[in-house]
Order: C-alpha cells, then structure tokens, then sequence
C-alpha cells in the first residue's frame, strides 16, 4: 500500500484565523482489486492560547463521490490538562478493503492527556466507528511517555500503549475482531548528530515489544524496528524520513511488514 497526506496553509489572518487545502491519496493492492482513495478538502482553523477548533468540507472519491465533513477542537484547561474532540462523516480510519465495497465509516473521537513536565505524559482516547454495514466498532487506548535520560546529544525514554476494541457484527470483508487487546512498549533512542547554529541532524532508533490477544484466536508477541533522520533548518524547516520494520497478528498469524516513511514541514 501507498499513503500520502499533504496540507497547504495560508498565512495567518488577523493573528487567529487560517485557511488550508487538504489532499489524501491511498492506494493498496488488495485480494479482490485495487483500493483506492482521493480525498480532496479544505478548510478553516481557529487557535488561540487555550483553545483550536478546525473544520474541513472534503470530497472523498473511491468509487463514487461523496461530500463529508471534519470537525475537531482542542482545548487546554491549563499547562497540564488537555483535551480532543474529533467528528468525521467519512473516517480517516476507514479501511480501503471497506471504501473498495461501497462501505464507509463515520467516527466520533475523544482524548484527554496529561503532561507533568517535558519528561512525563499520559493520555486516554476513546473512538466510536459506525459502518454503513451496520458494524459498530468501539476502541480504548491509552498511552504513558517517560524520559529517563535527558542530556544535550543524547536522550531516551519509554512509551507504554494499551489498546482495546470491539466491533458488533461478524465476517466483513475487512478485519474486524470480535473484540481484541494490544499492550506494548517501544524504547525510544534520540542522538544529536550534528548541530550548526539552528540546523540539526537527529537519528532516532525506536525498539518496541508487545503481545497482541484477539478473541478466538491464539495470543502472540508483536515487535518493530524504526530507523529515522530528523533534519531541521532555521526553525523553518523540518524533513523526517525512516523506516521499519514490524510484525502483527491476524486471526491467529504472523504477519511481517516493511514500512517506509517521510514527513516535509516547510514554512515559507
């Protein structure tokens, strides 16, 4: 599979305002053809100290065209105290093997996150997925980030992930568990490379461990390993690319997966 997401921002207006063009394109080669989606939007966003709310009217082709609508906001109680809330009419989390039968998902989102300090986060997430097949998934997650070293050319710390789901009917043409849990920890390496005023270089080495249980079927162990360069200029600047590598379970078995990745932040 292929997956590409670009946004283009104007400059701001009136300190609080933006606009934006948003474009998806995914494509996966699948046992029953080709699934493809084009997702073409844009949108609107609103930020101030405490508080951002955006809203995107988006056309989503993958087999037909389909109008729908993103809303979200944020809004931080305090330094530490934050919290999400994310609508969608056509779900980003939506297989392709789904959109490539008719089948489309609207989801609700909301999280909350706690930050201590630099060195301590933790958040809850909970996710409502209702299928146009009458499925309704149901999730939980939750995360906890520690830092235990913290020096100028070199740092590292723990996330631990928890992850739970339900989905209410059987045997759709996408993965769909009864129900399914996931725990996991990735110990994260970051070294300064190379630094000349504001340009950097970071290499970032992620090994991550973890069990996968999924009902009716025998638990297994999950694991992944992620290789990155982060390049940063001028504070205007950011390109990010890596890959990994990974294992996941389905229905019992292991599955192995090669993943490539690049990240572009450019303001100019």
């Amino acid at each position: 599979d292929f997956n590409i997401d670009s946004y283009l921002f104007s400059a701001p207006l009136d300190y609080h305002y933006r606009f934006y063009l948003h474009h998806r394109y995914s494509h996966a080669a699948l046992p029953e053809g080709r699934g493809l989606l084009n997702h073409t939007g844009i949108g609107g966003e609103y930020s101030a100290p405490d508080i951002r709310i955006t809203g995107e009217l988006h056309k989503s082709h993958y087999g037909n065209n389909r109008l729908g609508l993103s809303l979200s906001g944020e809004y931080a109680f305090d330094d530490y105290l934050s919290s999400s809330l994310s609508l969608e009419s056509i779900s980003k989390d939506t297989p392709l093997r789904a959109l490539h039968q008719g089948v489309v998902a609207r989801s609700a989102t909301v999280a909350t996150q706690y930050r201590w300090h630099e060195s301590r986060t933790a958040g809850l997430s909970l996710a409502y997925l209702n299928f146009s097949d009458h499925n309704q998934r149901k999730s939980i997650s939750g995360f906890w980030r520690e830092r235990w070293y913290n020096q100028y050319d070199y740092k590292f710390s723990t996330r631990v992930d928890v992850y739970h789901s339900s989905n209410s009917k059987k045997n759709r043409i996408y993965f769909n568990p009864d129900s399914d849990f996931s725990a996991g920890i990735a110990f994260e390496n970051d070294w300064l490379t190379w630094k000349k005023y504001d340009d950097t270089l970071h290499q970032r080495l992620i090994l991550s461990t973890g069990t996968y249980h999924q009902q009716y079927f025998s638990s297994g162990s999950i694991w992944g390993i992620q290789y990155e360069h982060r390049w940063q200029a001028r504070k205007r600047f950011e390109l990010v690319y890596g890959i990994k590598r990974a294992s996941a379970r389905y229905d019992g078995n292991d599955e192995y997966t090669w993943n490539y990745y690049m990240t572009l932040d450019w303001k100019f």
